[in-house]
This record gives C-alpha cells, sequence and structure tokens, in this order.
C-alpha cells in the first residue's frame, strides 16, 4: 500500500480506512498506487476505465482498469471490518 504526501505517494505498511468509498476513490484517482509489478514483472501500470461497473452474474466490481497492453484488472475495495458484507 502506497499513502499519498506532499511530495507524493510513498509505501507504508499499513493505512486505516474509515470507509470503502474513500478507498475506492483513491484508487481510482491514482491507480498507479496498484503494485501491479509485484503481481508481474514488467507490468505496465494500470488506467482508470470505469468505476462501479455492472457484471452479468456477479454484480458489479467497484473499478475496473486497463493497460497499454490490453491487460485488465478488477479491483473489489472490502476493508477488514466489513468483510462479511460482500454482494451486498
Amino acid at each position: 500500500m502506497h499513502e499519498r504526501g506532499v511530495t507524493g505517494w510513498s509505501p507504508v505498511e499499513s493505512i486505516a480506512f474509515g470507509e470503502e468509498a474513500r478507498l475506492q476513490e483513491l484508487l481510482a484517482e491514482d491507480p498507479s498506487v496498484i503494485p501491479v509489478d509485484d503481481i508481474q514483472d514488467g507490468a505496465p501500470p494500470f488506467s482508470l476505465a470505469v468505476r462501479e461497473s455492472g457484471l452479468p452474474g456477479s454484480g458489479s466490481t467497484d473499478i475496473l482498469l486497463f493497460n497499454e497492453q490490453g491487460g485488465i484488472g478488477l479491483v473489489e475495495c472490502k476493508l477488514d471490518a466489513n468483510a462479511g458484507l460482500s454482494g451486498r
């Protein structure tokens, strides 16, 4: 996870969020904070495609992303305090 400071983004051990909506907003504002290189070496950063996108058969996803190589990222924001609320 990264935190935005005066001089830009920097890695942090953990961040407490009071609302899932705020976490979703931060990730949508700047998807480059998602460490895609930790998932796939050399992967280009994601760009926001859409928020709150409907997915047939599974409800909706919070954030839909894409990258210049055609990669797709789906982000579902869940806080530990709300982990049991999936799908609501």
